[in-house]
């Protein structure tokens, strides 16, 4: 039991410990100049996502192979912490003014493919859990990282848009003393 909640915690810890490396190694990056900010966040979105995508097909190839199969969860879901870096950083970048309704939106999208996977994955399998109906999800779930990575790498700004700038205020306040 305590064995099934080590593993179950560790995909998050490896996805916590290396988006942690590679905040520090982007920060870096961009202090010295060595990249700009757009270029750390579809640097990290691109290591992070593509090692995700690339991992879900040999899940299916490993089979039952218990060791195997969580190495590569874990492997897979550990590097999205390097995603993060580039893709929740890169709502600061663009509009730090609206990073609450930024985080928002960002989260409830990010937050269906959760909501609609496990009726998919009903669909697909339909009762008929074979390693051929995994790999039809484990595909999809590929092609949805990639196609976020692309997106984000063509549409990525990394600078402030215009939208974000605020007009400065231009009323007075005048101060009253208490007598």
């Amino acid at each position: 039991m305590v064995q099934d909640g080590l593993l179950v915690a560790l995909p998050d810890l490896v996805n916590l410990i290396l988006g942690l490396i590679t905040s520090w190694i982007s920060d870096y990056l961009r202090q010295k100049g060595y990249l700009s900010t757009v270029a750390v966040r579809k640097l990290t979105t691109l290591i992070g996502l593509s090692a995700a995508a690339t991992v879900l097909p040999f899940i299916t190839l490993a089979g039952c192979n218990s060791v195997v199969v969580v190495v590569l969860i874990v492997a897979g879901n550990g590097m999205l912490g390097v995603s993060v870096t580039g893709l929740s950083s890169n709502i600061y970048d663009i509009g730090h003014n609206y990073a609450g309704t930024l985080s928002g939106i960002s989260n409830f999208f990010g937050n269906m493919p959760g909501i609609i996977a496990p009726y998919a994955v009903g669909l697909i399998t339909n009762n008929q859990e074979t390693m051929a109906r995994w790999e039809i999800v484990f595909y999809i779930s590929m092609a949805l990282y990639l196609f976020g990575l692309v997106t984000f790498l063509i549409f990525g700004k990394g600078s402030e848009q215009p939208w974000n700038r605020v007009p400065k205020e231009t009323t007075h306040y005048t101060e009253t003393k208490e007598q």
